[in-house]
C-alpha cells in the first residue's frame, strides 16, 4: 500500500527510532528468551529515565492475571540502536520494574549510565522527549519497532484506528503497511510492546500489548491507552521523589517546524521564561470581545499559533528579551459623565505575550490577593484556559453581598471611595518594585523567584516601550486588557494590606479602584478616608473627591444612596435570566418579550421616583440581551427592532461610552429595518466637528456604515480626504475610511487607498495598516509595496488575497438559543 502522504518526515523518523529500543528478557534456569520492543521516555531534571512497554514481553504469556515466567524472570536487556547501527546494551533488574498486570503494560526504570553493559557512556541529549498524548485521536498512527523477520533492526509500520469503543483503555487498530514476507504474516514476534503514534508528530498514544488475528499480524491489533494517572500513582508509591508523566489532551497545542521538528505552544521559552501560547491565545479570544477598537475581520490570520511563532521565532530558546514589534499607537475613548480615558492599542503579537507573562504571574501570586478584594481574581477551574478570572458578575454579587451584610444599624457609616484615573496613574517603576517585594516575600523556590524576577523586568521593558513617546512615560498600563486588570489588582494589595491590617479597618472592601468601608462612627469613616489618602500617596495615586463620601444607613435619604452604590441584581433581569436558563422554547420566547418590555420600560419610564442608576442597568441588560435575541434564529422575528433603533441613534449623543454595544446591537439587527434618515443621523455625528471627537466612536460608526454599504457622496469625500492627509493624530479616522472606500467599490477607490499606502503615510502604525491591508485584500499583492508593511503583518494581504472575497466587515455569528446564557455580559460600565 502506498501512503506517502502518511510517510514520516527525516526528523520524526529519527525522533522515533531513536526512542525506540529492543528488549530481551532471560531467565534463571533457562535458556530462553522473549523479545519486544520498548519506547523510551526521556525525564528532566534527574538521572532516571522511563521504557514503556508490554508487560509480556518481560513476564510471558499472560494467563489471565498472572504470567507464565514472572517467577523465573531474571533481568531485561535493552538495546539500543546507534548511528552506525551497532547497539548499546543495558541491563535492568526485576526491581526497576513497574507492572501493571491488569493493563499487560510495564514501566521500566533505567539510569543509561549505570545499568550499560562494556564500559560505554551514552548522551542523553541525543534522546529527544517524546509527549504522551490523551486525547481523541482517530486518525493514522506512525510506529517503530523491532520484528524478528527483520534480523532486530527498526523497522517502521502504519496503521490506522479502527472502531473503539470510547471509554475503553485500550485503542483498535489495524496495519495499512504490505508485508509481504510469508514468515512476517505468520508470526511478527519482537513488536509487541512498541509505541503509536500521531501521525508525524512525537505523540505517544498506546503501546502495543496483542496481536490477536491468527495470521499473526494483519487487521486486528490492539494498544493499550497509557493511563497517566495509574502511572503516576505508581511512581509517587515507590518514590515521591520520581519524576511524573505528562500527557497533553489536545494535539492542536503541538505543531511541525520546517524541519519536522515539534513544536509544543504549552511550552514556548523566550529568555528563559516558559509561556504556555496556547493557553494565551485562547483567552485573548475572550479578551478581544470587548475592545475598544473592534478589529473588522475579528482578528482574522492573527489568532494563529504558526503567526506568532513565526514573528517571536528569534526570541525562542535564546537569551534575548522580547521587545515590542512595532509602535504602540494611543487614542482617547469616552467613558460615563462624557470625560476621556487612554488607551493602547499594540501589535497583536505583542498582545499574546503580555498575557502569557501574566499568566504566569496569576498561577504564583493571586494567592497573595486579600479574600476582601473580589474584583478579577484568578479562576484555576476547568474553564480557565478560556477566561483567567471567576466571572465578574458573580464576582460583584459577592462584593455587594457582604459589604451590605456588615452594614447595620450598629455599623451604620459607609465610606464610598473612587481611585482617581486608576490605570493611567499607575507608576509602572514602582509597580515593578512593589510586584517584586511580593514575589520575595511570597514565593519560596529560588528558581520559581528568579523565574517571576525576570517576567517582572520583561513586562515593565514592554509597558516602557509601549509608553516611549508619551510625556509622562512612566505612568499607565493598557486599559481593557484582563492582563492589566490583575497588575492592578496587585499594585493595590498595598493598599488592602495598609487598611486592613496596619490601620485596622477589619470592613474594608474592594473590587478594582471602588473601594467601600463600613465603620461604627462618623469619626471612624473620616479617619478611614484619611488613612486611605495617605496610603494612596505611597503609590503616587490620590482619591477622587467628587466620588469620595460618607453615607449613613439609618438616615433616610442615604438610603438610596447607599443601593446605587452598592445595586443589587434587579428582579426583572433575574426573572429574564432565569427562564432563558431553562432553555425551554416558550420559557425563552416569555424572556424575549420580558426583555423587550423592560427596554420600552426603562426609556419611556415617567417614574420619577426611580433612580437614574436603576434606568442605566435596565438599559445596559437590555441592549446585550437584544444584541444576542437579534442574533439567534426562531427569536429575532419576535420583536420590531424600529423602536429600538431610534433610541439607539439617539443616544450616540447622549452616551457616547456605549458606542460598542449600540454598534453590534445595530449590526445584528437585520438590515431591513433600516432607512436613510437612520444613516443621516450617523453621517452628522462624523461630519460634525463638534460630535466626531471621540476616535472610538467615529472609528465604530465608520464600521457600521462600512457593514450596511452605504454610499454617500458626503461620506466618499470624507473618507478620501481622511486617507490623503493621514497623520498620527486622525489614524482612528483615517483606518475606518479605508474600510468604508473598500466595502463602496475598491476598484473606484484603490488608487487613492493604495497611493497613501505606498508613499509611506502608515509605516511604523500597525493599527492603521492592518485596516487598510483589509481594504486593499482585492489588489494584487504586486501593486503594493512591502517594505512599507509592518513585519507582524507581513503574510496577512497575501492570504486574504487568496481568499478571493470582498468582504471587509465580518457579520456577527448567528447564535442557537443554548448560547443565550453562556454570552451574559461582564459589568459594562455606565
Amino acid at each position: 500500500m502506498n501512503n506517502t502522504e502518511y510517510n514520516l518526515n527525516s526528523h520524526q523518523e529519527r525522533v522515533l527510532k531513536a526512542n525506540t529500543v529492543r528488549i530481551e528478557s532471560t531467565f534463571i534456569g533457562s535458556s530462553n528468551k522473549i523479545f519486544g520492543t520498548g519506547v523510551i521516555y526521556k525525564t528532566t531534571n534527574q538521572d532516571v529515565h522511563y521504557i514503556l512497554t508490554a508487560l509480556h514481553c518481560l513476564f510471558g504469556k499472560r494467563n489471565g492475571g498472572t504470567f507464565e515466567n514472572e517467577t523465573t524472570f531474571e533481568s531485561v536487556k535493552i538495546f539500543k540502536q546507534k548511528e552506525d547501527g551497532s547497539f548499546l546494551e543495558f541491563k535492568v533488574k526485576k526491581e526497576d520494574i513497574i507492572s501493571f498486570k491488569d493493563q499487560d503494560l510495564a514501566l521500566i526504570l533505567i539510569d543509561f549510565n549505570k545499568t550499560i553493559v562494556g564500559g560505554e557512556t551514552i548522551d542523553i541529549n541525543d534522546i529527544t522527549g517524546i509527549i504522551i498524548g490523551k486525547s481523541k485521536y482517530r486518525g493514522n498512527y506512525n510506529s517503530y519497532g523491532y520484528p524478528t523477520f527483520k534480523e532486530n533492526n527498526p523497522h517502521e509500520l502504519l496503521f490506522k484506528h479502527k472502531l473503539t469503543p470510547e471509554e475503553s483503555n485500550f485503542i483498535n487498530i489495524e496495519c495499512l503497511t504490505s508485508i509481504s514476507s510469508d514468515d512476517a504474516k505468520q508470526k511478527i514476534s519482537g513488536y509487541s510492546g512498541a509505541g503509536i503514534y500521531c501521525n508525524n508528530k512525537a505523540i505517544l498514544y498506546g503501546i502495543i500489548t496483542q496481536i490477536s488475528d491468527e495470521n499473526g499480524f494483519a487487521s486486528s491489533i490492539i494498544a493499550k491507552k497509557i493511563n497517566i494517572e495509574l502511572f503516576n500513582s505508581a511512581l509517587e508509591k515507590r518514590d515521591s521523589n520520581l519524576y511524573k508523566l505528562e500527557c497533553i489532551n489536545d494535539t492542536t497545542k503541538i505543531t511541525l517546524e520546517d524541519d519536522g521538528s515539534l513544536i509544543n505552544y504549552e511550552k514556548i521559552v523566550i529568555n528563559g521564561i516558559e509561556l504556555n501560547i496556547w493557553r494565551a491565545l485562547k483567552r485573548l479570544k475572550q479578551d478581544l470581545k470587548d475592545d475598544w477598537f473592534q478589529d473588522p475581520l475579528d482578528f482574522k490570520y492573527l489568532l494563529s499559533k504558526k503567526n506568532f511563532y513565526k514573528r517571536v521565532k528569534k526570541y525562542i530558546n535564546k537569551n534575548n528579551p522580547y521587545s515590542p514589534s512595532t509602535s504602540a499607537k494611543h487614542f482617547t475613548v469616552p467613558k460615563s459623565g462624557y470625560s476621556t480615558r487612554p488607551t493602547i492599542e499594540t501589535s497583536f503579537i505583542d498582545r499574546v505575550i503580555y498575557q502569557a507573562y501574566v499568566d504566569k504571574l496569576i498561577e504564583n501570586l493571586d494567592f497573595v490577593l486579600s479574600r476582601h478584594v473580589y474584583s478579577f481574581r484568578y479562576n484555576s477551574g476547568k474553564n480557565s484556559d478560556k477566561y483567567m478570572y471567576h466571572y465578574s458578575i458573580e464576582q460583584w454579587k459577592k462584593y455587594v453581598y457582604q459589604t451590605k451584610f456588615v452594614l447595620t444599624p450598629e455599623t451604620p457609616f459607609l465610606v464610598v471611595a473612587d481611585i482617581t484615573s486608576f490605570f493611567e496613574n499607575i507608576n509602572t517603576k514602582l509597580l515593578g518594585q512593589y510586584l517584586k517585594t511580593l514575589v520575595h516575600d511570597y514565593i519560596k523556590k529560588s528558581s520559581d523567584k528568579d523565574e517571576q524576577y525576570k517576567i517582572l523586568d520583561s513586562i515593565e521593558n514592554l509597558i516602557k516601550d509601549w509608553n516611549e513617546k508619551q510625556i509622562n512615560s512612566e505612568f499607565g498600563i493598557p486599559q481593557n486588557r484582563d492582563a492589566s486588570s490583575f497588575l492592578g489588582n496587585l499594585y493595590l494589595n498595598k493598599i488592602d494590606q495598609i487598611m486592613l491590617h496596619s490601620n485596622g479597618h477589619k470592613f474594608y472592601y474592594r473590587y478594582m479602584d471602588d473601594i467601600r468601608i463600613v465603620c461604627k462612627t462618623k469619626a471612624e469613616a473620616i479617619k478611614a478616608i484619611y488613612d486611605l489618602s495617605v496610603a494612596l500617596r505611597e503609590l503616587g495615586l490620590s482619591l477622587n473627591s467628587s466620588k469620595t463620601t460618607i453615607l449613613d444607613f439609618n438616615i433616610k435619604e442615604d438610603i438610596k444612596k447607599i443601593n446605587e452604590c452598592l445595586p443589587e441584581s434587579l428582579t426583572s433581569i433575574d426573572q429574564i435570566n432565569s427562564f432563558l436558563s431553562s432553555k425551554r422554547k416558550r420559557d425563552v420566547q416569555i424572556a424575549v418579550q420580558m426583555t423587550y418590555n423592560l427596554f420600552k420600560d426603562a426609556i419611556l419610564s415617567t417614574d420619577l421616583s426611580e433612580e437614574k442608576y436603576l434606568q442605566k442597568r435596565k438599559l445596559s441588560f437590555c441592549i446585550h440581551k437584544l444584541q444576542l435575541f437579534a442574533r439567534t434564529r426562531g427569536l429575532k422575528d419576535i420583536i420590531d427592532f424600529k423602536e429600538i433603533i431610534k433610541f439607539v441613534l439617539k443616544e450616540f449623543d447622549n452616551q457616547p461610552w456605549l458606542t460598542s454595544s449600540f454598534i453590534k446591537l445595530l449590526m445584528a439587527v437585520d438590515k431591513s429595518y433600516f432607512n436613510k434618515e437612520d444613516f443621516e443621523v450617523l453621517k452628522g455625528i462624523i461630519k460634525n466637528n463638534l460630535k466626531n471627537i471621540y476616535e472610538s466612536q467615529t472609528y465604530f460608526i465608520w464600521i457600521f456604515l462600512s457593514y450596511m454599504k452605504y454610499e454617500d457622496s458626503d461620506l466618499i469625500g470624507i473618507a478620501t480626504r481622511n486617507i490623503k492627509s493621514t497623520n498620527q493624530i486622525n489614524q482612528a479616522n483615517t483606518a475606518g475610511s479605508y474600510i468604508y472606500l473598500a466595502s463602496i467599490n475598491w476598484r473606484n477607490y484603490k488608487q487613492v487607498m493604495i497611493s497613501s499606502f505606498n508613499k509611506g503615510n502608515l509605516k511604523g502604525n500597525y493599527f492603521l495598516q492592518r485596516n487598510a491591508l483589509i481594504a486593499l485584500r482585492n489588489v494584487n499583492p504586486n501593486e503594493i509595496e512591502h517594505k512599507n508593511i509592518e513585519g507582524d503583518l507581513e503574510d496577512m494581504h497575501q492570504k486574504l488575497y487568496d481568499e478571493k472575497k470582498e468582504i471587509y466587515v465580518s457579520e456577527l455569528p448567528e447564535l442557537k438559543v443554548s448560547e443565550l446564557i453562556k454570552n451574559s455580559p461582564t459589568l459594562i460600565s455606565l
